[in-house]
């Protein structure tokens, strides 16, 4: 395949599924990481695209990219933010990122966690902020979903999350566990993503060959 023409399937591929994995082009395409880096890059150029943790996302209009800046949309999955829900990163060059949830909010701290000088997350039930890293957090409770799946709630007080667990199920973790416990969450799903893009592709080249 010609370079064009794999840059051409990419931007088809974009323009459908809104974003991409570097390392599932990769293998789909059967090329170098930095060749898709390369390929990337011109897509950027095109202003279609922009660069994301991992890979590429279909480029906002700029009245959402505002949005996103001013944090009222969540700098992780684009939803409206709820300041009753929201995870805050303050970031060692002063700059402030908003997650619409403690699920986006963990994730995208496991991210930056270099450019991150703290997190503040509201408690659940109390309603009152605290540092993130100082919270409990229940995940997988019955609880209707207030925001993205899985749902994570953050407590100040680890004695009072351990009752809510009694009532509503749900696991109990600490700041850290929570974000090793996404971190695996997101190990299996980027597998799961890449067999279904490897057998995608094989379902291609077999329908080719016929």
């Amino acid at each position: 395949m010609l370079p064009h023409e794999r840059l051409q399937l990419i931007r088809e591929k974009l323009l459908k599924e809104k974003h991409l994995k570097i390392s599932a082009l990769s293998q789909a395409f059967n090329v170098s990481e930095m060749t898709i880096h390369r390929d990337i890059k011109k897509l950027i150029a095109e202003g279609i695209a922009e660069k994301t943790f991992g890979g590429v996302r279909l480029a906002l209009d700029p009245s959402t990219s505002s949005k996103r800046k001013n944090g009222e949309r969540c700098i992780l999955c684009e939803k409206t933010v709820d300041p009753k829900h929201a995870y805050r990163l303050i970031l060692k060059d002063g700059t402030i990122e908003t997650a619409c949830c403690a699920h986006c909010g963990l994730i995208r701290h496991k991210q930056i966690a270099s450019q991150v000088s703290d997190a503040l997350v509201h408690d659940f039930l109390l309603h009152t902020t605290g540092s993130a890293s100082t919270m409990s957090y229940v995940i997988g409770s019955v609880l209707p979903t207030l925001c993205c799946q899985p749902q994570i709630l953050a407590f100040q007080d680890a004695h009072i999350a351990k009752h809510f667990i009694l009532g509503f199920q749900g696991k109990l973790l600490s700041f850290h566990e929570a974000l090793l416990h996404l971190e695996h969450m997101t190990h299996i799903e980027h597998h799961e993503h890449n067999d279904d893009e490897l057998q995608t592709t094989a379902s291609m080249r077999h329908s080719n060959h016929l």
